[in-house]
């Protein structure tokens, strides 16, 4: 926990609700409870003087008590200036009357901190605020964890030091984000539902030519060892980080950055991760794998026909075409390229452009099958 190194009761009440929150994470999980928080603006980067522990307590009593007494799934603590020197930290769920079990009523439970308030001292920005500025002024930046609570102070702390921040839940998300728009970091939780921070990682590094194969990764765990450190390199991030994330953690990472954007040529992307993950919404997990193992199985009997087929160029031309359009279906985007390039080469009937093209496809075949197998798992 942040603390002020001249006055030991001086704490960092965003890390505070942060270390909360992951504290309450297994006991509202196991109630089927959502935790979600907010905070005013004016103590987004506050410290307060006073005892810790006590309103650590205080906080994890209220909590508790709307995780067991909450008729719905979403709880929500909101933390917000009150009137002098005070803090309020206010509670909202629903709770069924005793009277009356079927209606359900907002219930709120304040708790008013009985602190010295906040320390002038540090009440427009800690120690590490104008670094966190001037590293994340102007930058823009893609947070991804499948548990949004988590995400929301780091966010709040990026906003505030001037940069723009998008929000995920899982791998096929910052795929779909990242080809969109490019970013220039990218903080990825490693355990995701869908496709996780590796696998990620890994596929945004394939993506040779695009802005996101180049792009600033880092891992982000709750139970990083050391001895885990070369796996997430070697899967392509560029550093990995212990949640949660306070002001200091988010230095580093944005530390990692390029100070300037680097020039890259486009080279189509393998797979079209928005038509993927447009997809994966529209059709149930089992059609959705079936759709990737008969179209990857479709693809390896094209391309082999293609080899068969290079010197009658009217035949060549025409499994090009259903290529082509297998490799659209699957959001092949660099596959489908090729494809078309062989298509006019076949009806130009120029056999060194078509043995050129040929290697290229099998090239390409391959590498988009290793990606859609890492989906199929």
């Amino acid at each position: 926990m942040s603390s002020d190194g001249n006055n030991p009761l001086c704490f960092n009440l965003p890390a505070l609700i942060a270390d909360l929150l992951l504290l309450m994470q297994a006991p509202a999980q196991r109630q089927h409870r959502v935790l979600r928080y907010s905070f005013s603006p004016l103590l987004a980067e506050f410290f307060l003087s006073g005892p810790e522990e006590i309103l650590r307590q205080e906080l994890v009593h209220l909590l508790g008590h709307a995780i067991h007494q909450s008729e719905t799934s979403a709880i929500h603590l909101h933390v917000e200036a009150g009137t002098g020197d005070r803090v309020c930290f206010c509670v909202r769920f629903q709770q069924a009357l005793a009277a009356d079990p079927a209606r359900n009523c907002l219930c709120q439970t304040l708790v008013v901190c009985p602190f010295s308030g906040l320390d002038k001292k540090k009440q427009h920005h800690s120690e590490d605020m104008p670094r966190l500025a001037g590293l994340a002024h102007g930058k823009h930046l893609l947070i991804a964890d499948d548990n949004p609570f988590n995400s929301q102070v780091p966010a709040l702390l990026l906003r505030k030091a001037g940069a723009r921040v998008d929000l995920a839940v899982n791998g096929l998300e910052v795929m779909a984000l990242a080809l969109a728009q490019e970013y220039d970091l990218i903080l990825m939780d490693i355990r995701m539902p869908e496709m996780d921070g590796l696998e990620t990682a890994r596929a945004l590094r394939e993506l040779s030519g695009k802005p996101c194969a180049t792009v600033t990764i880092v891992g982000m765990s709750a139970d990083f060892f050391d001895n885990d450190q070369q796996l997430y390199l070697d899967a392509g991030l560029n550093d990995i980080l212990v949640k949660p994330m306070d002001i200091a953690q988010l230095c580093r990472a944005l530390a990692h950055c390029p100070a300037a954007p680097v020039t890259t040529h486009h080279v189509p992307a393998l797979l079209d991760w928005k038509r993927l993950l447009l997809l994966r919404e529209q059709l149930d997990r089992d059609t959705y794998l079936d759709f990737l193992r008969d179209g990857a199985s479709a693809a390896i009997e094209n391309v082999e026909e293609l080899a068969e087929q290079a010197s009658d160029f009217p035949r060549l031309a025409c499994t090009a075409h259903r290529l082509a359009g297998l490799a659209a279906a699957l959001g092949a985007e660099r596959l489908l390229a090729a494809s078309r390039d062989l298509q006019q080469c076949a009806k130009q009937s120029d056999a060194q452009a078509v043995s050129k093209q040929l290697a290229g496809i099998r090239a390409d075949c391959a590498e988009t099958l290793a990606l859609l197998r890492q989906l199929m798992r």
